[in-house]
């Protein structure tokens, strides 16, 4: 025979099917990503992270040659990069940027570079001698003479970018001209896809910003080559370690040549023509002066001469202060 619920058990049993009922329901809503069929993706992930790589070691290239052509400290690097049409760049371009065209291995085909006004003046006013710092608030146009400045800078970006690409795709470029209509600029479709890579630079106290400009169709040759070269296997940092001990690690076994200086002597042409064996060179340099020891070419320590296991030695005394 079947148990009889009692009434308090039913009471109990309709209450906690209320309680249930009141919980709210979550509904997981699943991530859609809209997808535009005119306009599908022409670079894949693994080819957008090779050429973030790639002007990575560009942007510390040009750092080291715009840094040495200005005389003062200039950094650049990656901020992202943008796959867009032609047409939607254009109109983003700013009305105070410069922008340089340059063909590509003596084509039809360019590729451009935009800068941004802050960039520009403030590299003028460091080759003009001044300290970098401009008003970006004030913009009255560039002239000539400012133009003509920024090309030769502009031909700076040459030899770090052949040099970058080498290995993937053997390039030459040559500066046709430089535009400050960059709205105006005809390099490519306005419906052809491009990729945009932006760099941030830091110039003097000042920051802006450097867009290159490269049309799909220019770099679609080279785009398997760069997808599966073995030089962009990424390495992750271990866990546990700090930023700083993984680089020390990374350098460690770096090599660093020494070259023990004894001292100086000049010839005249005369002189040195007719030098032969057996002859004896008189160096500026006392016996009881120190010799010096060069790291990288740079005067590092003071040394004393010796020997030691029938080879010649050097003994450490003093480090040398560099002045600058």
């Amino acid at each position: 025979m079947k148990d009889i619920l009692s009434q308090a058990e039913i009471d109990e049993l309709i209450q906690s099917l209320n309680t249930k009922s009141e919980e709210p329901v979550l509904v997981k809503k699943e991530k859609v990503k809209p997808y535009d069929f005119s306009r599908p993706n022409k670079f894949t992930r693994e080819q957008v992270r090779a050429i973030e790589d790639i002007f990575s070691n560009f942007a510390k290239l040009l750092s080291l040659r715009v840094s040495d052509f200005v005389r003062t400290t200039c950094f650049f690097e990656v901020t992202f990069i943008e796959e867009l049409t032609f047409f939607e760049y254009t109109n983003s371009v700013q009305k105070s940027s410069l922008v340089g065209i340059f063909r590509v291995n003596q084509s039809d085909h360019n590729a451009s570079v935009e800068l941004s006004y802050s960039a520009v003046e403030s590299i003028i006013n460091l080759i003009l001698g001044g300290d970098g710092n401009c008003n970006q608030n004030i913009f009255s146009g560039y002239t000539e003479i400012e133009i003509n400045l920024i090309k030769r800078v502009l031909n700076i970006f040459i030899q770090p970018m052949i040099d970058v690409w080498k290995g993937f795709a053997d390039i030459k470029l040559n500066l046709q001209r430089v535009e400050n209509m960059g709205q105006h600029i005809q390099i490519a479709a306005p419906s052809d896809i491009i990729a945009i890579v932006t760099l941030k630079a830091h110039i003097a106290e000042n920051e802006g910003f450097i867009n290159f400009c490269i049309p799909y169709f220019l770099i679609e040759p080279v785009l398997r080559n760069i997808a599966v070269t073995k030089g962009f296997t990424r390495t992750s940092k271990p866990d546990g370690v700090s930023h700083e001990e993984y680089l020390k690690n990374k350098i460690t076994n770096n090599i660093v040549e020494m070259i023990c200086n004894l001292g100086k002597a000049y010839l005249t042409l005369d002189e040195l023509e007719r030098i032969q064996a057996g002859d004896v060179i008189k160096l500026k340099k006392k016996t009881t002066e120190q010799a010096e020891l060069l790291l990288n070419n740079i005067p590092k320590f003071s040394v004393d001469l010796g020997q030691k296991n029938n080879k010649i030695a050097l003994r450490i005394n003093n480090t040398i202060e560099r002045t600058s």
